[in-house]
């Protein structure tokens, strides 16, 4: 069990009535094709190119981190507790990678999860979705606090009795070019009452992604549809928050609501 030790500071659905097409809503600008962009969205944030290497264990300066732009994870849904963590996220890229660092400062934390491609949306969690192209589906990086990951390319997010229409999740092959570096130990377990602030650094190589959707190239000049999410679903406390706003529907899996993130 973590105690204070350490610095202390609802089933998802949709619905299946119309097919999915998820360039639909999403506003698309490429700055190499200059293609026009029409009615952006409002969540829009740029990622700035940082020069370092691909390598998790390569440290980024904290003063680089500082600079990186600031995403705060606070628009949480109607049904969730009173507990409402404060989530941060900073994103960067280096062309081939995106780099990102979850700060949360929490309380009722819990991990249960061990293995990859598990349901860490019922632990303590965070999340980050990722629709590279007007055509090629979203990706969904889902990370415990204590660094187990599922992650799945959806093409169509409409909800089966054994998930979606059209998904395949992310092979060993493709999650081995995902890095994770945890604050917190591998698990904790029973859930842990007391206040904890806990860090999550995340590097998605694109040759982990590349495999399902074609050759992307450099980041330099792009533009992807995203969402960041935060959510512990059962918890003691459980709740559900996100960068951009979802509705009214308790469903994260909704890229016509992604907000828009530009690739210097």
């Amino acid at each position: 069990m973590v105690r204070g030790t350490l610095e202390a500071i609802a089933p998802r659905s949709m619905p299946d009535s119309e097919p999915y097409n998820c360039s639909a809503a999403i506003p698309w600008k490429d700055d190499r094709a200059g293609s026009p962009m029409i009615e952006p969205p409002r969540f829009i944030r740029r990622v700035p190119y940082v020069p370092v290497g691909d390598a998790l264990d390569q440290p980024v300066a904290d003063v680089l981190w500082a600079r990186a732009p600031r995403v705060d994870i606070d628009q949480f849904h109607s049904k969730s507790s009173e507990h409402r963590p404060r989530t941060v996220v900073r994103i960067m890229h280096h062309q081939r990678a995106i780099r990102l660092r979850y700060t949360v400062i929490d309380r009722f934390v819990v991990s249960r999860q061990t293995e990859h491609q598990r349901q860490v949306c019922e632990d303590s969690c965070v999340e980050f979705f990722l629709q590279p192209g007007p055509d090629t589906g979203y990706f969904n990086f889902e990370f415990n606090c204590c660094g187990t990951m599922l992650c799945h390319h959806i093409e169509d997010c409409r909800r089966t009795p054994t998930g979606f229409v059209r998904h395949r999740p992310l092979s060993n092959d493709d999650l081995a070019r995902i890095g994770v570096r945890p604050s917190l130990p591998r698990t904790v377990w029973p859930e842990c009452p007391y206040p904890i602030t806990w860090q999550l650094d995340v590097l998605i190589r694109l040759e982990a992604i590349e495999p399902h959707v074609g050759a992307i190239g450099s980041l330099s000049g792009s533009a992807c549809a995203a969402n960041f999410f935060k959510c512990a679903d059962h918890s003691s406390h459980p709740h559900w928050a996100s960068w951009a706003p979802i509705g009214e529907e308790l469903n994260f899996h909704q890229p016509q609501t992604f907000g828009l993130l530009r690739f210097e």
